[in-house]
């Protein structure tokens, strides 16, 4: 049995930001009591999300590792934050000037936001990826 959790992140701030309407302690126990009935947790985390600096993006980073190491996490996939046309953070990122239409990559925060440049964003997403691999 597994569960596959839509985390996006482990910062509160970011949580917030995203009106993501938990808690990273809800998102703590929920796991935990999967776990302790039995099932595999797989969690999706994103990168360069809102509010998401280098400080968030360790915070999810180090949530994860000892999520992880811990056999609490089975296993997790990250990927860049994509926005979404029509989405309230497609129309935010457009009016605040950090989203570029002419993204190879087609709405990826691959330009960098106001809290995290693109390569900061590709070493978060790497080394998560690096994570999930151990």
């Amino acid at each position: 049995k597994r569960v596959m959790w839509g985390v996006e992140a482990a910062s509160q701030k970011v949580l917030n930001a995203i009106n993501k309407h938990l808690t990273v302690e809800a998102v703590q126990g929920s796991l935990e009591n999967a776990a302790n009935a039995g099932i595999q947790n797989f969690v999706f985390l994103m990168s360069g999300m809102p509010e998401e600096g280098e400080k968030e993006m360790d915070e999810t980073y180090e949530w994860a590792k000892k999520g992880r190491e811990s056999g609490l996490i089975y296993d997790l996939q990250c990927m860049p934050c994509t926005l979404m046309k029509g989405s309230q953070l497609y129309e935010d990122a457009k009016r605040d000037g950090w989203f570029f239409e002419g993204d190879l990559l087609n709405g990826r925060v691959m330009g960098g936001t106001p809290w995290a440049s693109q390569g900061v964003i590709a070493e978060q997403t790497a080394r998560l990826w690096t994570l999930a691999r151990q």
